[in-house]
């Protein structure tokens, strides 16, 4: 580890579970959370597989919103014994960017792009620039009380297509619509009576439901748009509907850590 730039820094290393990151859970995503919270070291890298990284920041981007620690997520869309591997320069800018104080929060380090835990998205399947802020901006990590310690809430997901009439209710806590655009639905879809949240179909831009009547429409409906994106929304939902308090359902499309796009 010699190209680190901080002579000073000291490197120390743990294995909590070693998986591919298809396999990743809730509960590994606590796991590390709760690591983390008893530690006292002075910055974090933690190494990820692609598949679910923007899964596991987003969560960690709530769970741990009042760190003033630099939390850094690095992973490599190539092996690391692979030609033209990038692991090596991911591993490398994290660390780095890990040592520095100032930037403190949970950040996804890709392609020398440091970008927003909760702002991140996966933009192709084999590009080395495959991740990106969904708004396009880079660091901008704010500190809050986190809005939970758990990721209980149990969310369902409903993916718009024209096959799409109506969205029938399971045992779900709250209901995540994937909406076309800047948040539209169709005029004619049936929604039951729980409480109903949207995001775009769009890797990026951001949601605005009043430019449309079909966007109009939603919010008629009672349905909730939340401008961020599907990991963060996903995980957000989790965390506050696993709190049991419906009083903060409107509270949930505001602003926590910098995550609205």
């Amino acid at each position: 580890f010699s190209f680190l730039e901080n002579d000073m820094a000291k490197l120390e290393y743990d294995f909590p579970f070693t998986k591919d990151s298809t396999d990743i859970c809730v509960d590994d995503i606590l796991k590390i959370a709760e690591i983390i919270k008893n530690s006292n070291a002075d910055g974090y890298v933690i190494t990820h597989g692609t598949d679910t990284l923007t899964y596991s920041a987003a969560a960690l981007s709530f769970l741990l919103s009042d760190t003033s620690k630099p939390i850094i997520l690095t992973g490599s869309m190539l092996p690391l014994g692979a030609e033209g591997t990038d692991a090596v320069d991911n591993l490398k800018n994290a660390l780095n960017t890990a040592c520095n104080p100032e930037n403190a929060g949970v950040y996804i380090m890709m392609n020398s792009k440091l970008i927003h835990g909760a702002k991140a998205v996966k933009l192709s399947t084999n590009s080395i620039d495959s991740f990106s802020s969904a708004d396009n901006s880079y660091g901008g990590f704010k500190k809050s009380q986190p809005i939970g310690d758990k990721l209980d809430g149990k969310i369902q997901v409903e993916y718009l297509t024209v096959f799409t009439k109506e969205i029938k209710k399971t045992d779900a806590d709250a209901i995540l619509l994937c909406a076309y655009g800047s948040g539209n639905v169709p005029l004619s879809l049936k929604i039951p009576d729980v409480p109903c949240f949207l995001v775009s179909q769009c890797q990026t831009g951001s949601v605005n439901s009043a430019i449309y009547q079909s966007g109009k429409t939603a919010t008629d409906k009672g349905i909730i748009p939340l401008n961020m994106t599907f990991s963060a929304a996903l995980m957000k939902l989790a965390i506050a509907f696993s709190q049991g308090n419906n009083a903060q359902i409107h509270a949930i499309s505001g602003d926590c850590c910098g995550e609205c796009l």
